[in-house]
């Protein structure tokens, strides 16, 4: 079994890329209680196995497909009450570097977090 890639943004926010139902135990292991999923293809039901809930949010990985506003509106809907209560999130789309990135920036972006802390702005980048 080999290990999923996870970066660590914050301490409560992580991004990846598609997680497999083998990494179930390393994504339960690191106290993570939601995964937003950003790819067309829905991720294996055993990741959302409580206390880890999933959130399906299919979307197309293209420049002449931009992401819909609602989609990134309901990604940081549930992002903040998981991070406000202490919880962290993993948000997720095929290899890590695009739509997960970018539904990242759009809950730093609505904490504040980029004011708070700028470094977070190149660990992001970064990826």
């Amino acid at each position: 079994m080999s290990e999923l890639d996870i970066s660590e943004i914050t301490s409560h926010l992580l991004i990846s890329s598609f997680p497999r139902a083998e990494h179930t135990e390393q994504i339960r292991s690191m106290w993570i209680k939601l995964i937003l999923s950003m790819h067309l293809r829905r991720p294996d039901k055993t990741l959302g196995l409580p206390p880890v809930t999933l959130l399906w949010m299919p979307v197309i990985d293209s420049p002449i497909a931009p992401i819909p506003l609602f989609i990134f509106q309901r990604g940081v809907r549930a992002a903040l009450p998981v991070i406000d209560e202490g919880g962290k999130v993993l948000v997720h789309c095929m290899a890590g570097i695009h739509r997960s990135v970018a539904m990242a920036c759009c809950i730093l972006i609505t904490k504040g977090t980029h004011r708070r802390m700028p470094w977070i702005w190149s660990s992001a980048s970064e990826r």
